[in-house]
């Protein structure tokens, strides 16, 4: 197995733990009322990962990205460390190809006072990943722009509303462009190719990129 340049390090005992998703807030395991905030309170960020074996590929770039992230919505400095032991936690035990999110959000946020600086919660998702798809995607593209697309927030209703028109259409997913035909991101995913014209296309170019993004020319 190869190790990435940057990667997480994970003890592995695959009698540790089974095979199976586990949730986890602030490196315990995720109760009923620990979910109530997050569940009636769609504010805070997050970033989707592959962990092979213990490896993260790209982990830098994604602490880089929810660092950012909390000190605009949150004001406040996500402790990088805290994070990699909260990944390291909840891959103990997992062995092969896991899908790793990372939610942050606050249950110290009071929505009167918007302005104040919040400590912030971590909740981390595990569960098996799927097979990396093989088959190339058919897209449907959508003049659409995210609130505040810098950032990977939880608001997502604009996201799947226009997966869900992509589908209806006889597409695999909804792409993403602006007013002058610039590619930004699919419904769910982050990455893209941009600089010149692809075959069947009318998108020539990146609209903005993303911190994290790896943009190929």
């Amino acid at each position: 197995m190869r190790r990435w340049p940057t990667w997480v390090d994970a003890q592995v005992n695959a009698d540790a733990h089974p095979a199976t998703a586990r949730l986890e807030l602030n490196g315990a395991p995720a109760g009923v009322d620990d979910l109530r905030h997050p569940a009636q309170t769609n504010y805070g960020h997050f970033t989707v990962m592959r962990a092979e074996d213990g490896c993260v590929r790209g982990l830098d770039l994604h602490l880089d990205r929810l660092q950012a992230a909390t000190r605009e919505l949150f004001g406040s400095e996500l402790d990088r460390e805290r994070v990699r032991g909260y990944l390291l936690h909840a891959l103990s035990g997992a062995t092969g190809a896991w899908s790793l999110r990372v939610n942050v959000f606050a249950r110290a946020l009071d929505r009167e006072h918007m302005d104040r600086a919040v400590d912030v919660d971590v909740l981390v998702g595990a569960s098996p990943a799927s097979a990396p798809a093989t088959q190339p995607l058919r897209v449907k593209s959508f003049v659409y722009a995210r609130e505040a697309p810098q950032i990977k927030h939880v608001g997502t209703f604009g996201l799947f509303h226009h997966r869900r028109l992509a589908r209806l259409a006889g597409f695999d997913d909804a792409l993403f462009v602006d007013a002058g035909g610039r590619i930004s991101e699919g419904s769910i995913s982050m990455a893209t190719s941009c600089g010149r014209r692809r075959r069947n296309s009318t998108a020539s170019a990146c609209a903005w990129s993303m911190p994290g993004w790896r943009v190929r020319t």
